[in-house]
């Protein structure tokens, strides 16, 4: 990992970054203040896996830095010219765990949190949900597949079961069976709008074609041209259907 963070920062400064500031190198002695100026390599530590805190600035989307994930001690500044292009180019990204919004103005820093494409918003803070667990915690994007903690990681842990059970069990079949036809299309499109019409009498017009279409359910002898002809034929006499 510690040469990921090196070969993005090395990349960065050779596309034109700035190192803007770092923290000083853990030492075993006392030794002047390194420069800013220092070659790319030289900001690694000689021992171990320690890579100095770094703020890059005069970053551009070209650089992996931008592109990729780094996971470590290092911070890409860009300057935009308004929320627009903030939003714009944060979401720009194949990746969108987490984001922070930083603002003096609460309720504006909220309303640009919720335009940004990722699975945590957190406003004049960072990364403080993942020890709150009853917060959902995950993703978007490439940036992992469902959530852990909160009642919505619990559900993730299961495996949902439907059961439908039959209210029209005395009837010989449903409205919905083959064969199928104009008119039994006519007839469920009116049925979705009498059950979800916008108004009153939007839901009035969907009954006539639906009532069309009922008696189709009474009998097992159906023509697929619609239901006209069932009204000139005699009930039939036999039981009503079972169901397991």
């Amino acid at each position: 990992q510690k040469q990921t963070v090196s070969r993005h920062v090395d990349d960065a400064r050779a596309r034109g970054a700035r190192l803007f500031a770092r923290s000083p190198r853990p030492q075993t002695q006392p030794q002047p203040q390194q420069q800013p100026q220092m070659q790319p390599s030289e900001l690694e530590s000689e021992n171990g896996l320690f890579y100095p805190a770094t703020v890059l600035t005069e970053v551009t989307e070209d650089m992996l830095v931008m592109r990729e994930e780094t996971f470590g001690p290092v911070l890409a500044v860009a300057r935009v010219a308004d929320m627009e292009e903030a939003v714009r180019r944060a979401n720009d990204s194949q990746y969108g765990l987490t984001a922070s919004v930083w603002s003096r103005n609460p309720d504006a820093a909220e309303q640009l949190g919720r335009r940004l494409q990722a699975g945590v918003i957190t406003l004049n803070d960072h990364l403080m949900s993942h020890g709150m667990p009853e917060t959902p915690w995950g993703g978007f994007k490439h940036s992992g597949i469902g959530r852990t903690h909160g009642r919505i990681g619990f559900d993730e842990m299961t495996q949902p079961q439907v059961i439908v059970h039959d209210l029209l069990a005395w009837t010989k079949r449903d409205l919905w069976w083959h064969p199928y036809s104009e008119p039994l299309y006519r007839g469920l499109r009116g049925a979705i709008v009498v059950f979800y019409g916008a108004g009153l009498w939007e839901r009035l017009g969907g009954l006539p074609p639906l009532a069309r279409i009922f008696p189709r359910i009474f009998t097992n002898r159906w023509d697929s041209g619609g239901g006209g002809n069932w009204w000139r034929r005699r009930w039939s006499r036999q039981s009503p259907r079972r169901r397991p």
